[in-house]
């Protein structure tokens, strides 16, 4: 066979198998918090970081980390809004 021939012939499968639907499927073992997950340790964090805390999807993750007893230190941009979330419970 050609050697040219013989590296298209070779070259075509390869980019097939490149893009072949592969069978197998990684998941996780059991399921758990995608936060917990990242971490990889279990306990969640101690302490988490929040920039725009004050608005929107922000401010619901600043809620839903502080309903969990997550200590939180989020970024605004007003002092109104540092009075507003240092008044919080958590």
């Amino acid at each position: 066979m050609n050697p040219i021939r013989l590296f298209l012939t070779a070259a075509s499968l390869a980019a097939a198998a490149a893009f072949a639907p592969s069978k197998t499927v990684l998941r996780p073992a059991h399921q758990t918090s995608s936060a917990l997950y990242v971490q990889g340790q279990g306990d969640g964090y101690k302490k988490v970081f929040v920039a725009g805390g004050s608005k929107g999807v922000g401010r619901l993750v600043v809620d839903k980390l502080l309903s969990e007893g997550t200590d939180v230190v989020a970024l605004v941009r007003s002092d109104e809004k540092v009075e507003e979330l240092s008044a919080l419970e958590g």
